[in-house]
């Protein structure tokens, strides 16, 4: 193996709650940003060692099938109890579409009486002595 140089191991953030370790290469490698890497740890001088190989999707499909991804077990039970909550909401609405529910506020506000509106009739029911008062052309 040839030495590249030294990096401080750091940290980035997914969640307020969630760290990943994070090691920078030196510049002369930014054409392998982007692509999936295989990582696999040993050791060193009794030191936990990692190799990192990068390779493109083509190249590596069967690898990749036949290897375990990098897990996230607290972002899937997360999702798993998103998921959960959701699915009961929509069999709640099912439940209350379907058989009539009890009435929500929804319901009432739904059922108040509204303002109508009633158009005037047609032609005006004005005779022509009234527009003639009204707008003072004959006493």
């Amino acid at each position: 193996m040839q030495h590249i140089g030294d990096s401080k191991i750091g940290t980035i953030r997914s969640k307020p709650n969630v760290k990943y370790p994070l090691i920078r290469l030196p510049q002369e490698y930014v054409q392998i940003i982007g692509q999936m890497a295989h990582v696999n740890k040993t050791d060193h001088d009794g030191q936990p060692a990692f190799l990192v190989v990068p390779y493109t999707q083509e190249s590596a499909q069967s690898k990749a099938e036949s290897k375990s991804r990098v897990s996230k077990p607290s972002l899937e039970t997360d999702t798993k109890k998103r998921l959960s909550a959701i699915e009961s909401q929509i069999a709640e609405l099912k439940s209350l579409i379907f058989q009539g529910g009890s009435k929500t506020a929804a319901n009432r506000e739904n059922q108040r009486p509204r303002a109508r509106f009633e158009p005037a009739s047609w032609p005006p029911q004005l005779l022509i002595s009234d527009i003639n008062h009204r707008m003072g052309l004959f006493p």
